[in-house]
């Protein structure tokens, strides 16, 4: 997505709060769930670790503060995250599900 300049300063007056609304909140952070929900559903499940290890966070941020943001942080709490997140493991072998947060966010793409 390119980033969209909003604001009184730009003309756009009352479109900088809707941006930072309850509505916009809710907005972003049902579709950071739809990511979520989309991750657990893809991510390789050897023993449930990262499937179970996916939460989701909103924030006011962009590159003014002023627009809500939403992310998915997931494994921050699991000892194979590395792995997954490099692709890779010691030996140099690729990971099983390493790319799967991008699969989804490609998939989350079409629908922007």
């Amino acid at each position: 997505m390119r980033d969209v300049k909003v604001g009184r300063a730009h003309g756009f007056r009352g479109l900088g709060e809707v941006l930072v609304s309850p509505e916009m909140r809710r907005l972003v952070e049902s579709r950071a769930n739809t990511a979520a929900l989309l991750y657990q559903a893809l991510v390789a499940k050897q023993t449930g670790e990262l499937a179970r290890d996916v939460q989701v966070r909103t924030h006011i941020g962009g590159p003014n503060r002023d627009r809500w943001v939403g992310s998915v942080h997931v494994g921050e709490h699991v000892v194979q995250d590395l792995p997954h997140e490099f692709g890779y493991d010691r030996n140099g072998t690729e990971v099983d599900g390493a790319h799967d947060l991008d699969q989804v966010l490609r998939m989350l793409a079409r629908f922007t």
